[in-house]
């Protein structure tokens, strides 16, 4: 999409939508008028449901194209080279942080690292069938209660929010689901990794070196993926010039939904149904035959292999020698190859992301709300974005209702 200069001197985008060559998409500035006017005049005939392929903004926080690189830096290195803590630092401040600077962005966290008291008693009270994402969302909302600073709308002030979520969401979830399942609380310990303290908030011990730089490297990989859903929900309120803490809990929303990616029970129940290594291309075709949908193959936007993926693939393998699990995850490597070798579909990272978390011992229920702590940087980044060059999002729908109709003064 090119950039444009409509009839006010506003800076705006081509559409791209079939080569259209006048239509900006984003008109939507003020003041208001011919620019609107021009946006009632944008291809009425084309319509792209969920917007799959339409190009809805810039964004210099991830790009796709060639694989995934986050400020440019291609997301392979950033997993081997760099801890989750410095790519949380990376998509919030746009540069690597040297060490003074990494010191400084955690001991932000470590103040941070307590729960409001009334946030505690409403972990509490609510019922314990509510899901932990439907928590973390109520959660979020109340915590921008005791921001001192919420409406704040700059930059930096935004770092300083993500950083207090950073340091609050791992407690909220520990609490909860701990409490849910009868278990004492646990405190953060400050001398630990945010890898680390995640894992021991959930099983009040320490994680192995392996444990440590598995999850570790499990964060960065999802810290963020350009407009998924729940992205994109963040910039649309954002846009509205909302509340910080309004464009995350909406994030949540969508993070919520089952057709947001993120690691999956699901994959490992297919593992499960697949029985062993032997059996499992059988498994897989007679599946593929009676329509059954395999979860972690395949990827919505990008057609080329997911690097993170492969990224991960290594340790997972070692996770599962060391737990005694070698068979379940050669039954994992079976299924890969029948799926690439009969469709050539490759997994995602959902695949081997859910595969880390089972064998981290991670239970089913707290896949997804690890998913969230991890993105709420990358939500953060383009929350901040938004509202730097900020176009308030304003498309248009296509009417498919009745036709012109007119009232009847007899119709009693």
């Amino acid at each position: 999409m090119a950039p444009v200069t409509s009839a006010h001197g506003h800076r705006a985008l081509q559409c791209g939508l079939h080569d259209c060559p006048h239509t900006p998409a984003f008109a939507f500035t003020q003041p208001l008028g011919t620019c609107i006017r021009l946006a009632g005049r944008m291809a009425s005939d084309v319509y792209s449901p969920g917007l799959f392929g339409v190009v809805a903004g810039e964004t210099g926080v991830s790009s796709l194209g060639g694989g995934l690189r986050l400020r440019g830096y291609a997301i392979e290195e950033l997993a081997e080279n760099a801890s989750f803590m410095e790519v949380a630092y990376l998509l919030l401040h746009e540069e690597l942080p040297t060490s003074e600077e990494l010191a400084d962005f955690l001991s932000i966290l470590i103040e941070a690292e307590e729960l409001p008291p009334l946030v505690s008693e409403l972990l509490e009270r609510l019922p314990l069938h509510v899901d932990l994402m439907e928590i973390l969302r109520s959660g979020v909302s109340l915590i921008g209660h005791f921001d001192l600073h919420a409406d704040g709308d700059d930059a930096g002030a935004h770092v300083v929010k993500t950083q207090r979520l950073l340091a609050v969401l791992p407690l909220l979830i520990s609490y909860r689901w701990r409490l849910a399942n009868g278990l004492s609380r646990v405190q953060s310990d400050p001398q630990l990794g945010f890898a680390a303290n995640l894992f021991r908030l959930i099983h009040n011990r320490e994680p192995s070196e392996l444990e440590d730089r598995a999850l570790d490297v499990t964060l960065t990989l999802h810290a963020e993926h350009e407009l998924t859903p729940s992205t994109f929900a963040a910039r649309v309120v954002a846009s509205t010039a909302t509340d910080y803490y309004s464009a995350i809990t909406a994030a949540i929303g969508a993070a919520k939904g089952a057709f947001h990616g993120a690691p999956n029970p699901e994959v490992i129940q297919t593992i499960q149904r697949a029985g062993d290594p032997e059996s499992a291309r059988k498994w897989v075709l007679e599946a593929l035959r009676s329509g059954q949908r395999i979860m972690g193959f395949g990827r919505r936007v990008q057609k080329s292999p997911d690097s993170r993926a492969e990224v991960l693939t290594p340790l997972c393998r070692q996770l599962a020698v060391a737990r005694g699990l070698e068979q379940f995850e050669a039954t994992a490597l079976a299924i890969e190859l029948t799926l690439s070798e009969e469709l050539g579909i490759l997994p995602n990272l959902i695949w081997p992301a859910s595969r880390v978390f089972h064998y981290l011992q991670f239970q089913p229920e707290l896949y997804r709300p690890l998913f969230l702590v991890r993105r709420v940087t990358g939500w953060s980044a383009h929350i901040i974005e938004q509202l730097e060059n900020n176009h308030v999002f304003r498309p248009r729908a296509r009417y498919i209702g009745m036709s012109q109709r007119q009232v009847s003064r007899n119709r009693r």
